[in-house]
């Protein structure tokens, strides 16, 4: 990776670990125990991070997913369950503080920061709502910070505009850009990806895991609707039509059946 890529994959695991952090706030393992609690039960929220990794897709930085603490407190800010001795490592390892300002671009970093920053904001009171398992209030929370989180990402990719070159191969639209935490917290065999984070039992090396791709209101991403085929329905009809027919026919004695 250039020195710019470098700095910004160092700043986005900072601001990672300082999401995660104001997610649990003082109470990492009460944060940690709530979302056990809610297990299968509630729906995960969208990856957010996925909308900045997705704008520094070009300069080929990912959310590391052989990175298991990421991954922790990734599952964590989705909603899955994360046991709490895992969550307190996971905070305990990543880095408390970005790089140091002087970076190779000022403005794309200060733009980074932005984001990690708002998403910190976010997630200090996304962590009252897990805590107090309120699934509807974490919902609300999350969707009424998209636009402000877009907003940041999209300051990101107008940075990196202006020192990525025109010519550099598109990488916008690489999924792994977008992929973000879904299975991380179970027990690994050899170097097997992990199973579902509800199953976590706190014991053994977990190994990578796999993440779905970012999944939020109105993104051009979003799967596709697919079209409607007027043409399948009237054949549809047609065939109903002659069955109907031979029916008739059929009762009337004009034409035999079997």
């Amino acid at each position: 990776m250039t020195p710019l890529a470098d700095d910004a994959a160092l700043r986005c695991r900072a601001g990672l670990a300082a999401a995660g952090r104001a997610l649990a706030g003082d109470a990492p393992a009460e944060t940690a125990s709530a979302l056990e609690r809610l297990g299968d039960g509630a729906p995960t929220l969208p990856w957010l991070p996925g909308l900045v990794y997705r704008a520094l897709a070009p300069l080929g930085v990912t959310f590391v997913e052989d990175d298991e603490h990421a991954v922790a407190v990734g599952a964590a800010l989705i909603g899955r369950p994360v046991a709490s001795a895992r969550l307190r490592r996971a905070l305990a390892t990543l880095p408390d503080h970005p790089p140091p300002e002087d970076a190779p671009d000022p403005e794309l970093a200060a733009a980074i920061d932005a984001f990690w920053h708002a998403l910190a904001t976010l997630t200090t009171d996304l962590g009252r709502a897990w805590r107090a398992e309120d699934v509807a209030a974490a919902q609300r929370l999350a969707s009424q910070a998209v636009p402000e989180l877009r907003a940041h990402a999209a300051a990101v990719a107008e940075a990196l505009g202006e020192v990525v070159p025109d010519d550099a191969p598109p990488a916008a639209d690489d999924p792994e850009a977008r992929r973000g935490p879904d299975q991380p917290d179970a027990p690994a065999v050899g170097a097997a990806a992990e199973t579902q984070p509800q199953a976590e039992a706190g014991v053994g090396a977990p190994g990578p895991a796999p993440e779905p791709a970012a999944v939020l209101p109105g993104e051009p991403d979003d799967a596709p609707v697919p079209p409607d085929r007027p043409q399948g329905a009237l054949a549809f009809a047609l065939i109903a039509v002659v069955i109907a027919l031979l029916v008739l026919l059929a009762v009337l004695g004009g034409f035999p059946i079997g």
